[in-house]
């Protein structure tokens, strides 16, 4: 996902006639395939907090229709920074979000009244904007204003192509991601072995979609996969982009360098990174089959 951040408080009809700006005017969008949510109020750590008016209005104000600016609860549309994050004795930052879902239509519903945060599919969250204004004080046992508020928004760029493109996934018709799809088909072979449950598909979609991820990560200078912390989840993507090749019965020495090749086409900003990941995953490689073997 695409993100962008801003420090300090923010005039939240700035920051969302920005963002309607750039779904109607430069996605071209139509606002009345467009749902918007915020947050309707509800209890967060012991305290209740009222109806985030302020974003309502603010979208009201950028000219969309008040039917189609939807109330929901914490679990929709309150952030919360969990302790794992940063650890039990700091304080967690909080705050409401607002999110745009584009409506598939009734087609892809569950035939109910269903909204957005229903999981019938009809509705694709797309955009989310968070405003972080307090955190939790773990002395106080309440609620405290933040000292310097941010807003974050954050955009899936394969969900709006998807639904730009008009296709039913992000994997399958979307242009930055159909050809290696159709490279790999070049290569699979049909499962080894048969279980019920196991999809091919399923493995196409992870091998693609580890390889964009460890070739983004490498030229961003990842550590080769190791042991703990990043290295540990640069091991984590290889092995299982290297058991879906295996599930999907690539053993050609050749198959990893030319689904590069392919993704370079599509990126090729990445070049760079194109001969470290290839040792990345060569040396990997040899670590993972001798794993292998020993467990068969």
């Amino acid at each position: 996902m695409a993100g962008a951040f801003d420090f300090g408080l923010v005039d939240r009809r700035k920051t969302i006639n920005q963002i309607w700006d750039l779904l109607i005017n430069v996605y071209g969008f139509n606002p009345a395939s467009l749902v918007v949510t915020y947050f309707k109020g509800g209890d967060v750590d012991g305290q209740k907090l009222q109806s985030d008016e302020e974003t309502a209005l603010a979208w009201q104000a950028a000219g969309y229709t008040r039917e189609r600016i939807i109330g929901l609860g914490v679990e929709s549309n309150y952030w919360q920074q969990t302790s794992l994050a940063v650890g039990r004795i700091n304080s967690r930052k909080r705050g409401p979000n607002t999110e745009v879902f584009y409506d598939r239509g009734a087609k892809y519903g569950c035939g109910t009244e269903c909204g957005p945060g229903c999981q019938c599919g009809r509705f694709v969250e797309f955009l989310n904007t968070l405003f972080i204004t307090h955190q939790f004080d773990n002395k106080l046992h309440r609620l405290v204003p933040m000292e310097e508020p941010f807003t974050e928004v954050v955009i899936g760029r394969e969900r709006v192509a998807s639904i730009l493109q008009s296709t039913e996934s992000v994997f399958f018709g979307v242009d930055t991601i159909m050809p290696l799809i159709q490279q790999l088909r070049c290569f699979s072979k049909p499962l080894p072995v048969q279980i019920d449950g196991l999809d091919p598909l399923k493995f196409e979609r992870i091998l693609v979609d580890h390889l964009r991820a460890l070739l983004f990560l490498t030229a961003d200078g990842a550590p080769p996969p190791g042991k703990g912390g990043r290295a540990r989840l640069m091991r984590i993507l290889i092995r299982e982009m290297l058991t879906s090749q295996r599930l999907l019965g690539i053993s050609d020495p050749g198959f990893m360098r030319s689904m590069i090749l392919t993704a370079l086409e599509l990126y090729p900003q990445l070049a760079l990174a194109q001969k470290r990941l290839l040792g990345y995953l060569a040396e990997e490689k040899e670590r993972f089959e001798r794993t292998v073997q020993v467990g068969l």
